[in-house]
């Protein structure tokens, strides 16, 4: 293939009559006229068109090579790998001369059977297409083959983890009219006059191998078919610093005899490069015209990855330690035994914490941390859902475990450590923290938080005797455990409305009134109160220029701005509708109210009329019904007056 260099050195080609006639042959839409010839073993084809001034020029040079092209824009000087046909629009025509169709079909589409330049030029660059993207997964295939390639074999000790991850698959196949019975696991043969009464689905005990089974009918087995699933998950070394955790998907197929037809599949690859802090997901999926290890191809994947859907299985332990420390991990593996201290149980529920902790690590650091400081809860936390809530509760930057969770000091890591304290409680210290500098312990701290939930900013900074008496206060209105919450809110509420209202907040006879609702009561008209006024007598100094702007009048009618803010809530009161909601726009200038009136009686609420942006939006009578036509021409005389639309 050409370098672009070789590319923008050649000459242009020579436009012939040929070439003109057939590119300015339609007015309407363009036409692209094809010649076609080879320089240097390259194919190239040139494109020519008319311009907007209606000459016909060169407009691109396609150079091809196999499936390998170049497309040259003659008028941007630009080169790309695109495609020719892309770049000429549907609508547009493309032909050729019938010397040059022959030409180019012998140049790149020798079989086809149809002569056309624009279907040989299309079926050309779909091919092109076809083999660019099979090249390029082939590429990915090897380099995925290539990183499969590294995986270690599968432990001969991991047949015991198989086994024990479908413990719960061991049956006694019984048949009632043979007296005959088989058991799954060991194979034998049993007589059921031999056995404990027993009935259908009940659990006991195989009297041959000792293992815990199910009995359940051979009938139902024939005919229903039993298969049981499980997963069993295996960590191994991949390199250094490099982790592959490996999920095997296994199924125990009863269908044709009581022994189990035994099927073990890998279906997940998790490679955790602990260097790059990276994760990287494979799945053995049908790919490339195969089944292979590619890239998650399946919709079900999601940002945690696609295997935690898996992870109801069991964890290969043995030698998991000695895999742990040949890949360099050495650093990691104190949290990691922290981790198995915490959850001891080998349950699915231990086995999804132990990998995705692993994972986690990779992608956070500071988890190492916390879990060797044994923040189990943060921990479980981070790993169960909430890892976006407490992103924000960490300083990852920093390397202290104090500074990176938000303490004050050693004394509130110490007590938090005891607490084994969750994200939710880790964010109310940390509010706690920014509120006050009182020293109260982790424990008060919490306790605060509990019992005043969505109120705690406002507790966290109230002295000791203060809060005393608050709680003695709440305790003696002897409400129920479950009102508890809503009467703490009312009580904040009460307190935000006397700081308003510039009451003293020291006075005992504020804080704790003896009738609380009254005073609650009370306090919110009194704010509402204030606010009004302060509405109205913002309105009151926007008066005098709505009366110069506004005010008009035309035979028996006239229309005017209110004399005061308490003008506009009467109006609305005395023809039944909701100007007096209007109020705080009003006050703030985004709207104008005007009233109309009859002359005979200038003083009697007949109309009301919104003013918007110099532009009428409302005009509303009674219980805000449509006014007469009598009102509808006047404030059509009105618009005109005022130069208003």
């Amino acid at each position: 293939m050409l370098t672009n260099r070789e590319i923008r050195a050649l000459p242009m080609p020579r436009i012939t009559h040929e070439t003109k006639m057939l590119a300015l042959q339609n007015a309407d839409h363009n036409v692209f006229v094809v010649t076609s010839g080879k320089i240097k073993s390259n194919i190239v084809i040139n494109v020519f068109s008319k311009n907007e001034d209606g000459r016909v020029s060169l407009f691109y040079r396609y150079f091809i090579k196999k499936h390998d092209a170049r497309l040259y824009n003659i008028r941007t000087n630009k080169i790309t790998d695109g495609y020719l046909t892309n770049v000429l629009q549907y609508r547009d025509t493309i032909t050729a001369a019938k010397k040059e169709a022959e030409k180019l079909k012998r140049y790149i589409s020798p079989n086809s059977t149809g002569s056309s330049a624009q279907g040989m030029l299309y079926k050309y660059d779909t091919w092109r297409s076809d083999i660019r993207c099979k090249l390029r997964k082939d590429k990915k295939c090897a380099e995925i083959d290539g990183i499969m390639r590294k995986i270690k074999k599968v432990p001969k000790s991991f047949e015991t983890t198989v086994q024990k991850t479908m413990s719960h698959s061991n049956y006694i196949f019984f048949d009632r009219k043979n007296n005959l019975g088989t058991c799954s696991c060991c194979g034998s043969t049993l007589k059921l006059s031999e056995l404990p009464r027993f009935k259908d689905r009940e659990f006991g005990k195989c009297p041959k191998c000792g293992k815990d089974i199910q009995f359940k009918s051979e009938i139902r087995r024939q005919y229903c078919g039993i298969r049981d699933e499980g997963m069993a998950v295996l960590v191994q070394k991949y390199a250094d610093h490099v982790l592959a955790v490996r999920y095997f998907h296994i199924l125990y197929d009863y269908k044709k005899l009581p022994v189990p037809k035994v099927t073990v599949r890998e279906v997940i690859r998790t490679i955790i490069d602990y260097n790059k802090q990276s994760i990287c997901d494979y799945e053995w999926y049908y790919y490339n015209g195969t089944m292979r290890w590619c890239l998650p191809q399946n919709s079900m994947f999601n940002p945690d990855g696609f295997h935690h859907i898996f992870l109801k299985g069991i964890l290969h332990k043995k030698g998991l330690s000695k895999e742990l420390r040949a890949a360099g991990m050495d650093k990691l593996l104190q949290g990691w035994e922290q981790i198995n201290q915490f959850i001891k149980a080998d349950s699915a529920k231990s086995c999804y914490v132990r990998v995705k902790y692993l994972e986690y690590l990779a992608a956070t650091p500071v988890l190492e941390q916390i879990t060797k400081c044994e923040f189990y809860n943060l921990v479980s936390d981070y790993m169960s859902g909430k890892k976006y809530s407490m992103i924000s509760l960490l300083n990852e930057k920093e390397t202290s475990i104090i500074k990176i969770l938000g303490l004050k000091n050693r004394v509130q890591l110490r007590e938090a450590r005891s607490l084994n304290i969750n994200s939710s409680e880790l964010d109310s210290i940390q509010t706690y923290n920014k509120t006050t500098d009182v020293n109260r312990s982790v424990s008060d701290i919490l306790r605060l938080a509990r019992d005043y939930e969505g109120r705690e900013e406002r507790v966290f900074a109230l002295p000791d005797s203060r809060l005393r008496k608050l709680s003695k206060y709440l305790d003696g209105m002897g409400c129920k455990k479950y009102e508890r919450h809503n009467l703490i809110t009312d009580y904040f509420d009460y307190m935000r409305s006397c700081e308003i209202l510039h009451y003293d907040m020291t006075s005992d006879i504020v804080l704790y009134p003896k009738d609380f609702k009254k005073a609650h009561d009370e306090a919110a008209v009194n704010v509402k109160s204030r606010k009004l006024a302060e509405e109205c007598s913002m309105i009151a100094g926007l008066l005098p220029d709505m009366h110069k702007k506004y005010d008009f009048s035309s035979g028996t009618l006239l229309i005017k701005a209110p004399d005061s803010g308490r003008d506009i809530i009467c109006e609305g009161q005395a023809l039944h509708h909701c100007v007096g909601n209007y109020i705080p726009q009003v006050a703030d200038g985004s709207t104008v109210i005007l009233f109309i009136r009859r002359k005979s009686a200038p003083d009697k609420p007949y109309v009301t009329v919104e003013v918007k942006n110099d532009k009428v939006v409302q005009i509303r009578g009674f219980d805000n019904r449509v006014p007469e036509s009598d009102v509808v021409d006047f404030v059509e005389q009105f618009k005109h007056s005022k130069c208003i639309a």
